[in-house]
């Protein structure tokens, strides 16, 4: 079954907190020109007994790339996703060639050093989206809030085994996909961040379930 409310939402983030509101994500807050308080949740930590992240940062995106040819085109807002085919919008990290499971980078949530958990992957980003004022296309589950509307599951949403293998589907995965604008800063053009959990499988079948090995198995041994 796919994960409820798919879509994409282009927006301009202004704030990043990696660990203010609570210990299991990280929140951009960003505003799309009709609201200013929207929140992205990004998870920085699995709940599973092994809780590291898999994180990918794409810098091959260019103008031509065809994801960029599509976002350019979207007007800033939300925008419901419903087709899960090649055809659509929809992100497919196996599918679409979007990431190779094995140049994953597997994460703990906090670790003392350089270069070496999560969040040393993603503020420099997040922070530079934010300094920059770069457009932002986030992919993932819309939600409605008492404390304002936002946007989750923002990572690979296909390859659990567990209690989430019902959400597993194609062409739904989550992520977020920047475009640097030249001489705003030190970065430059299109970038794509993907995520994923430890726990999940390189490997998917025609209905996204499970195949093969997990993250964990190919890029380092369970914690």
């Amino acid at each position: 079954m796919p994960i409820l409310r798919y879509g994409v939402w282009r927006g301009t983030a202004t704030k990043w907190e990696p660990t203010e509101k609570d210990n299991d994500h990280g929140h951009i807050t960003f505003t799309d020109g009709n609201s200013s308080d929207l929140d992205c949740a990004v998870d920085i930590k699995s709940k599973d007994r092994d809780s590291r992240i898999v994180f990918w940062d794409i810098t091959s995106f260019d103008h031509a790339h065809p994801v960029a040819q599509k976002l350019s085109k979207l007007q800033p807002g939300y925008h419901a996703i419903a087709d899960h085919t090649a055809h659509g919008l929809g992100l497919d990290y196996y599918r679409s060639q979007l990431v190779k499971p094995q140049q994953g980078r597997i994460l703990p949530y906090h670790e003392n050093g350089p270069d070496n958990d999560i969040l040393d992957f993603l503020n420099p980003i997040l922070n530079a989206a934010v300094e920059q004022k770069a457009d932002m296309y986030l992919f993932g589950s819309k939600y409605d809030g008492n404390n304002g509307d936002g946007i989750h599951d923002i990572h690979m949403n296909q390859g659990d085994a567990g209690h989430f293998a019902k959400e597993n589907g194609v062409y739904q995965d989550g992520g977020m996909i920047f475009n640097f604008k030249a001489g705003s800063g030190e970065m430059e053009g299109w970038q794509g961040v993907f995520l994923a959990f430890a726990t999940q499988a390189t490997q998917t079948d025609s209905k996204g379930n499970a195949m093969g090995p997990t993250f964990a198995q190919i890029l380092g041994t369970s914690s």
